[in-house]
């Protein structure tokens, strides 16, 4: 049985725009519990659910940079928006011939869960 990981969850900094020349810095505390990827390079109805701390092990092309790949994907189109879409669909895995991907997430957010 695996220690339990005895650092804080990381903290995210948001910047809230309160006024147009104005900004206010807010620390969120953000813990990823799930994370659901298909159609993602190597990945097809993958499907995980995260202890409170992980370690990523396995040998050359077994998926653990498509998985922080996914995850930076995941990110930028939140934060860049339709932009990165042709990217991120060019990822696709090969093998299928299925039009669409899905990415789930699920975080523990100041306590809350979200999906």
């Amino acid at each position: 049985m695996a220690a339990p990981c005895k650092h804080p969850p990381s903290l995210w900094s948001l910047q809230a725009k309160l006024t147009a020349s104005a900004f206010r810095r807010v620390e969120l505390s953000i813990v990823l519990t799930r994370v659901a990827i298909d159609n993602f390079r190597c990945f097809v109805k993958f499907d995980h659910r995260l202890a409170g701390c992980e370690l990523l092990l396995g040998g050359n092309g077994t998926g653990k940079s498509s998985l922080i790949d996914a995850l930076v994907s995941l990110r930028q189109f939140a934060v860049f928006g339709a932009d990165l879409l042709e990217k991120i669909f060019s990822q696709r895995t090969r093998w299928l011939d299925q039009p669409h991907m899905n990415f789930e997430i699920e975080p523990l957010i100041e306590g809350g869960h979200y999906r």
